[in-house]
């Protein structure tokens, strides 16, 4: 990733930066399999429990406290970096809902660095989909740039 991508990535909302790695998983994986591991996470007592504490707390989650909080998960063991991404921004996403309505930027922070420490759990490749989804986010940043400047 370039340093233009991930700047850019910063100051995206949120929930932008969210759809496009949502939309990047489905047109790999299908919606099946991202509904799958959506309602995995929505459905966790655990993770419920967690970010409930995080309100109570006045705690505000680490990229490393979410991704503890999955790997401790069956389901998400083993997983693939892409599909941790998923469910650590779906938990990200439920917290700054219920626990941080007035600070997306917080979000948004966290949230690019759960796409970083994901990428990290993959193997090196040239074409994996984290390459493909930054790709993706530079595709749309440079689309943006160009409708405001002209």
């Amino acid at each position: 990733m370039t340093k233009e991508i991930y700047d850019g990535m910063k100051k995206m909302p949120f929930n932008e930066l969210t759809d496009i790695i949502a939309y990047r998983y489905v047109y790999e994986y299908g919606e099946q399999k991202a509904r799958e591991v959506i309602g995995k996470v929505e459905q966790s007592a655990k993770i419920e429990q967690h970010v409930f504490q995080w309100m109570v707390n006045g705690f505000t989650p680490s990229s490393k406290d979410i991704m503890s909080i999955l790997n401790t998960m069956p389901y998400f063991l083993f997983a693939k970096g892409e599909t941790l991404c998923l469910g650590a921004l779906t938990i990200l996403n439920y917290w700054n809902t219920v626990a941080n309505e007035e600070n997306t930027i917080t979000a948004t922070q966290i949230g690019v660095n759960v796409i970083i420490d994901s990428n990290r759990v993959k193997l090196k490749s040239n074409n994996n989909f984290f390459t493909r989804l930054y790709q993706e986010i530079d595709n749309q940043l440079k689309a943006k740039k160009s409708f405001w400047n002209e």
